[in-house]
């Protein structure tokens, strides 16, 4: 409940923006957010090197805490690198994604970078100690910073830069409090970190990089690949219908979905240990429960969404609704697998994981490039997508599924 309630105070500030957003900024605009937002998820995606959803799983805290030094150790790496990729070939970056109008804002990028790594580390180190209200508040701070600076500094200057600059402020402020509460939760348990035990910890869950590492990357394919592809065969503007659509879509799948997933994780990591027949009974109860929160309003999209999304973010955005229906049914069924789709991380089963990934980016980049060279526009691109996230879905919901029945198995035995 107390996640819940920081997540829809935290979204509703979000949702109730957008028709904001929509008018002071254009679908271009939204189209140069879609795709400097792909970039940052790429490289937050690797600048822990996968360590980081390994801090749920150490049996004691302290050996979770040197979990979090490794993957900070690594995201400061990364993020020099960033920095020094963007200052040297800025340019040559901007061309390489389509997007020239992207290069004045590169340099956003390594402090976005920052703040993301640092802020899914805080995240799964708040999981593991189950510090719900932290993780309720930076929700609400969180959303609130970024909603503040998009609608402030249209007021000074056009263009893009405002949402740019609102993603990266989002996540200062996100930050800050998780690490404040972090930092209290260290100091009040005495924990302690040492170089043996970080050694330690990069030994032990070395396989989130080498296997991890590569599986969340396919995976995060689905988020970031849309943009990039759309903007290299049909132009910024629908990159930023599509970006407007997967903002809101993600947006409800957070406000229903999200608190059910981090609970879920929690517990999961418990019992993955201690009975994996009641996690069998957890996985049922919360892919069920997802499911029946997102069926109304995803049917509404399906339903109503161009004539909706003109009258909410104005005419120009007609299009993005008949974006919204084929996308409507894809993110029920992601919504319904989303909060039980880190069994596999926690059954160590990453390499399940990576298949059903590959096989549904592959199915992903091969519809919309098809689609394409039929000289289809880029709504039918956008339903290939929406095929390849039902397939790629499906088959981690079976995975998952498998896997805890094996584990069921091994502890009977």
């Amino acid at each position: 409940m107390i996640l819940t309630g920081g997540t829809v105070l935290g979204r509703a500030i979000t949702i109730l923006a957008t028709p904001l957003l929509s008018r002071l900024y254009t679908p271009a605009d939204f189209g140069v957010l879609a795709v400097f937002f792909s970039m940052a998820t790429t490289l937050i995606t690797v600048a822990c090197l996968n360590y980081e959803a390994a801090i749920p799983l150490p049996k004691d805290d302290e050996s979770g805490l040197a979990v979090v030094t490794a993957s900070s150790a690594f995201l400061v790496i990364s993020t020099v690198l960033c920095g020094l990729v963007v200052m040297l070939f800025g340019a040559q970056v901007a061309r390489l994604v389509h997007t020239p109008q992207l290069q004045p804002y590169l340099w956003l990028l390594p402090i976005n970078v920052l703040g993301g790594g640092a802020f899914a580390i805080l995240n799964w180190w708040s999981i593991r100690v189950q510090a719900f209200k932290s993780l309720a508040k930076r929700r609400v701070v969180q959303s609130a910073c970024q909603v503040a600076t998009q609608l402030s500094v249209p007021l000074a200057m056009r263009g893009p830069f405002g949402l740019l600059l609102g993603d990266s402020a989002g996540d200062a402020g996100g930050v800050t409090l998780l690490l404040v509460d972090t930092v209290r939760y260290i100091k009040a348990h005495a924990l302690r970190v040492t170089a043996p035990g970080t050694i330690e910890a990069i030994s032990r869950y070395r396989k989130f990089p080498a296997f991890g590492l590569a599986s969340v990357l396919v995976h995060t394919g689905f988020s970031v690949l849309p943009a990039f592809i759309l903007t290299r065969l049909y132009g910024l503007q629908e990159t930023g219908w599509y970006g407007l659509v997967n903002q809101m879509l993600v947006v409800a799948a957070g406000l229903i979905g999200l608190a059910i997933a981090q609970v879920y994780l929690s517990n999961a990591a418990q019992l993955v240990h201690s009975s994996p027949v009641q996690l069998r009974s957890l996985f049922w109860r919360t892919s069920r429960a997802a499911f029946l929160l997102g069926l109304a309003p995803f049917a509404v999209l399906l339903l109503f969404g161009p004539p909706l999304f003109a009258l909410v973010f104005g005419a120009k955005w007609v299009e993005a609704g008949k974006y919204a229906q084929l996308l409507a049914l894809p993110f029920l069924v992601m919504l319904t697998v989303g909060p039980v789709f880190p069994t596999l991380t926690v059954l160590e089963r990453l390499d399940w994981q990576f298949a059903a990934d590959v096989v549904g980016l592959m199915t992903m980049i091969f519809g919309m490039y098809y689609v394409h060279s039929l000289g289809l526009s880029g709504r039918w691109a956008v339903g290939a997508y929406g095929l390849s996230v039902l397939l790629t879905y499906s088959l981690l919901f079976g995975f998952a599924l498998l896997a805890i029945q094996r584990r069921c198995n091994q502890v009977q035995a």
